[in-house]
């Protein structure tokens, strides 16, 4: 397989738009439960937790004073959060915006970091 550029990859969220710059995650996780007892002679043991929790992405983008994140940021329920990767899979799950912190320095481009908390199952596919 071949190593593939992340230039053309695309976020989408209802609600917000924005030229991406960089984007983080998902950083799916799943728990281990300890099932130790005190018959356990030489080392802990373990099972996998029967959840796992997908995860955040998060997001550098280009920030324009006229975007205005707050629709997505005040929203009250969950929406469809897609990332289309350069090879046009995408990744999609349910969502909601956490964070949006503008940035601004002299001479340099105005950026904003984005978060999503994701809520159920990733759908996966490939074109």
């Amino acid at each position: 397989m071949a190593a593939d550029s992340g230039h053309g990859t695309t976020l989408t969220f209802s609600g917000f738009a924005a030229d991406l710059i960089s984007i983080n995650g998902p950083s799916t996780s799943r728990g281990s439960v300890d099932t130790t007892s005190m018959a356990t002679t030489t080392a802990k043991t373990y099972i996998p937790a029967a959840l796992y929790d997908p995860g955040e992405v998060s997001a550098t983008v280009v920030f324009e004073t006229d975007d205005d994140p707050v629709d997505a940021m005040t929203a009250t329920a969950a929406t469809t959060l897609t990332i289309t990767w350069p090879n046009s899979a995408t990744w999609a799950c349910s969502a909601f915006m956490t964070g949006h912190t503008p940035s601004a320095e002299m001479e340099e481009m105005m950026t904003a970091e984005v978060t999503f908390q994701c809520t159920g199952t990733w759908s996966f596919s490939t074109s």
